[in-house]
């Protein structure tokens, strides 16, 4: 890229992969062009979405500035394909959230006395991160780990936790 971040040449890998995937879009070159490149430059965090159906591709961009010569600052765009990466990532986290789901059903069938209580924690702990003004992600992260917070009742005898009354010290 120029100093005006207009494509001066790419690597031959560069190319290849440009013209496998310029099927997906009109014109890949211009999506490029879209991309607000001062957000990227130094890094290594925005990503691209080419194309709006099953074969669209997530690409991840990172600009570094080179020194061709004193008087004319260039940059590297380097870009690589996330797409498999980010699909697994949410795989998997789809996974995580089903377990969770199942084993705060088990916590809650495990001691019915306490029916609902999970989900009053998980939601307050929802409004306190929300007043804390953290990320909608980790707000969500905070909900699940509260669904879990009586996971150890699943271990205790059912006439433990449901006796009435005082604990004897075996107990």
């Amino acid at each position: 890229l120029d100093r005006r971040f207009r494509i001066l040449l790419f690597n031959k890998l560069g190319e290849q992969y440009l013209s496998k995937y310029a099927a997906i879009s009109d014109n890949i070159l211009k999506s490029f062009k879209e991309i607000p490149i001062h957000k990227i430059i130094n890094s290594s965090k925005e990503e691209i979405e080419i194309g709006k159906n099953s074969d669209s591709k997530i690409l991840k961009l990172l600009a570094q500035p080179i020194e061709i010569s004193p008087d004319s600052p260039s940059w590297i765009l380097l870009i690589s394909d996330v797409t498999e990466s980010r699909r697994m990532q949410k795989k998997i986290y789809s996974m995580l959230e089903g377990t969770v789901y199942a084993l705060a059903l088990a916590i809650e069938r495990r001691d019915p006395y306490t029916a609902g209580h999970q989900k009053n924690v998980a939601n307050l702990a929802v409004k306190i991160s929300r007043k804390l003004g953290l990320e909608e992600k980790l707000v969500h992260w905070i909900y699940l780990g509260a669904l879990l917070h009586d996971l150890g009742k699943i271990a205790i005898p059912a006439e433990i936790l449901t006796k009435p009354g005082k604990l004897s010290p075996e107990e």
